[in-house]
C-alpha cells in the first residue's frame, strides 16, 4: 500500500478498518482462488482502475500512519486527557 500498489484481501481482523472494498482495493473470502484470478485479470487489465487504487492506497498509509500524522494523533490525544 505504501509505495502505491492494489490490494486484493480477505476481510479478517482490523483489515477491514483499511481497505474500503473496490476503493483502495479489494475483498475474497479465505481459500476463493477463482475471484482472486478475477480481481487480478481485473487489475492487470484496467489500468485507471489499478493507479487509482495505488494512489489512493498510499494516501491512506501516508495520512494515517507516516510519524506526522501519528504525531499530530498523540498530540491531540494529550491534548484531550491534559483537558480532564
Amino acid at each position: 500500500m505504501a509505495v502505491g500498489l492494489p490490494i486484493i484481501t480477505t476481510p479478517v481482523g482490523s483489515i477491514p478498518e483499511l481497505i474500503r472494498n473496490r476503493e483502495n482495493g479489494f475483498f475474497i473470502q479465505p481459500g476463493d482462488f477463482q475471484k482472486l484470478a478475477i480481481y487480478i485479470n481485473e487489475l492487470l487489465s484496467n489500468t485507471p482502475l489499478r493507479e487509482k487504487i495505488g494512489i489512493a492506497n498510499k494516501q491512506v498509509i501516508q495520512e494515517r500512519y507516516m510519524p506526522d500524522y501519528s504525531m499530530a494523533r498523540i498530540v491531540t490525544m494529550y491534548d484531550r486527557l491534559v483537558s480532564y
